[in-house]
């Protein structure tokens, strides 16, 4: 693999069937916080083993969505191969559960419980809320913020230590020109450096990435 193509977010968080319950990954070194590999992008993965799981090995479940997801990191993960062990905890005909053990050199790291269903299945009550963010966003231009032009928003050039926190480097940054609103909350628009649009397996990345 090129080194272009490693540093896409589908290549990294890629994921290979060793069995019908196991699965192995690489955590590169470009993706971590000092050596540690930043935390976003192990749930990434994650999401990214169920996902093969359930279009696979439970492919006749037909749940391909992700709805809940719960990880514990019990120790911290390292650069290099890991091993991803899964078992079936509950299947069913709405939802099914499966529980997730990453593992590297005998270790268990992390685990956690990931439920899917079919979103596309789902039949019930919606009403018109009319919830808006309070207070609102600065309005955005998303061509002109692409070019660092927009009034409102501008392009954070580089991120606090970021030889050292590597992981920040995979992301654009873009904060209010203004400063935030409030003290206790803070706007921001972001994108992969990669060009990449955000799937539900970046969900986890986008999340622990502010």
């Amino acid at each position: 693999m090129t080194s272009a193509a490693q540093k896409l977010w589908s290549n990294a968080t890629a994921v290979k069937q060793l069995s019908s319950h196991t699965y192995e990954a690489q955590f590169p070194d470009e993706w971590c916080i000092g050596t540690v590999p930043h935390g976003g992008f192990v749930t990434g993965t994650f999401l990214q083993v169920a996902k093969t799981h359930f279009s696979t090995t439970l492919s006749q479940q037909d749940q391909p969505h992700t709805i809940t997801l719960h990880l514990d990191f019990l120790r911290r993960t390292q650069e290099g191969p890991a091993l991803f062990i899964v078992k079936d905890a509950k299947l069913g005909r709405q939802t099914s559960i499966i529980h997730v053990t990453l593992n590297q050199n005998g270790r268990d790291e992390v685990v956690g419980y990931i439920t899917n269903s079919n979103m596309d299945k789902e039949s019930g009550v919606s009403f018109p809320t009319e919830w808006k963010l309070n207070p609102a966003p600065a309005a955005v231009d998303l061509k002109l913020l692409k070019e660092d032009r927009d009034p409102n928003w501008a392009r954070q050039k580089n991120m606090p230590f970021a030889s050292f926190r590597k992981a920040t480097q995979k992301t654009q940054f873009h904060f209010p020109r203004g400063g935030q609103k409030q003290k206790s909350m803070g706007d921001e628009w972001i994108r992969l450096n990669t060009g990449e649009s955000w799937t539900n397996t970046s969900l986890g990345y986008v999340a622990d990435m502010w």
